[in-house]
């Protein structure tokens, strides 16, 4: 029996295969002789390739098989699948396809691969340089605020009043050396703890608790000032006559978040007023007694008064501030003006 194929239907028939540029099909004898291949060239038909690889080597092994080889036609370096047909087992049919059409999708996962992976090094990139930038941003203000605190410390521990913070709650987060010498608190020890369990306050002259601070600035929400005679008992029992303010401590929103109290001690100077006013009552009765009047200058201001004596002496109903300084020296004898008015220049 003799069978023929045309090789324009061969060559049609393998163009419905996609095998990509440079593939080939080809039809062979066993024995290596080419009946038939696409693309076609009629100057090999008929050729053998007895002497080939799959041929020679692979064929007597295996019906089957795959290899990578340079065409003995065209010189091009193709990966080939060979199979002996199961209803002919003397023809073989190969299959070949271009090393860069089977690469092909490879290359193309690499490109994308590669893309994908350029993205993500320049996405790693800006995402360090942010977070570089934040950081060194984070580590700028924390210096700032490191400094602030440096410098507020040290403010709080130059200044001579005694200074005591709060939060919101009332509880104390700052003193400065003065405040813990008239509380007889340490910081260590009243950090935490409510305002009036340190800053422990009464009226001088009733002995009744004073009102907290805390409570006044968070009702109010402005400065206020504690009333006279307000005294501090330390935490010694020592007793200490101040004089303080109170204000709030706002956010850059506004609201309340703390309150900051100044204080000083001004029990020397209640001492100096009540000896004043001592004296001065006491000359007022020695006056009284001796009938001796007197009259006072300011030499800053010039303003002079006169004793309530004088005036009881003059006829006159006290107070009584003479305007000139002949009204002053009326009541003085001629005689005695030069000394009078020596004294005062002096």
């Amino acid at each position: 029996m003799a069978a023929g194929v045309d090789p324009h239907y061969f060559d049609s028939l393998w163009k419905t295969i996609d095998l990509g540029v440079d593939g080939s099909v080809a039809l062979l004898r066993r024995d290596g002789l080419l009946m038939m291949r696409a693309p076609f060239n009629e100057s090999i038909m008929g050729k053998s390739f007895e002497r080939e690889s799959v041929f020679r080597d692979r064929l007597p092994k295996s019906p089957a098989g795959r290899y990578m080889d340079a065409s003995p036609v065209d010189g091009k370096v193709r990966v080939y699948s060979y199979r002996t047909l199961s209803g002919q087992p003397d023809l073989v049919v190969v299959v070949g396809q271009s090393v860069d059409r089977i690469l092909a999708p490879w290359h193309q996962l690499a490109v994308v691969s590669l893309a994908i992976w350029a993205v993500a090094c320049i996405v790693l990139v800006a995402l360090c340089m942010i977070l570089n930038q934040a950081w060194q941003r984070r580590r700028s203000t924390e210096a700032r605020l490191r400094q602030s605190e440096e410098d507020l410390s040290i403010t709080l521990q130059s200044i001579g009043d005694a200074v005591i913070a709060t939060d919101a709650n009332g509880r104390i987060t700052r003193m400065n050396p003065t405040a813990e010498r008239l509380t007889g608190w340490t910081l260590a020890q009243a950090a935490g703890r409510s305002l009036p369990e340190v800053f422990h306050i009464i009226h001088a002259e009733t002995r009744q608790i004073a009102i907290d601070p805390v409570q006044q600035v968070m009702e109010h929400g402005q400065v206020v000032g504690l009333a006279n005679h307000t005294a501090l008992i330390a935490r010694d029992g020592t007793e200490h006559q101040i004089s303080d303010s109170a204000a709030p401590i706002r956010d850059a929103s506004g609201a309340i978040v703390g309150m900051v109290l100044v204080f000083s001690d001004v029990t020397e100077d209640y001492r100096v007023r009540a000896s004043l006013v001592k004296t001065t009552t006491m000359l007022e009765r020695t006056g009284r007694l001796a009938r001796v009047g007197g009259w006072e200058t300011d030499l800053c201001t010039g303003a002079t008064s006169w004793s309530a004596q004088t005036c009881r002496m003059l006829e006159l109903d006290p107070p009584v501030a003479p305007t000139t300084s002949e009204a002053r020296l009326a009541f003085y004898g001629h005689q005695g003006r030069p000394q009078l008015d020596a004294a005062v220049r002096a």
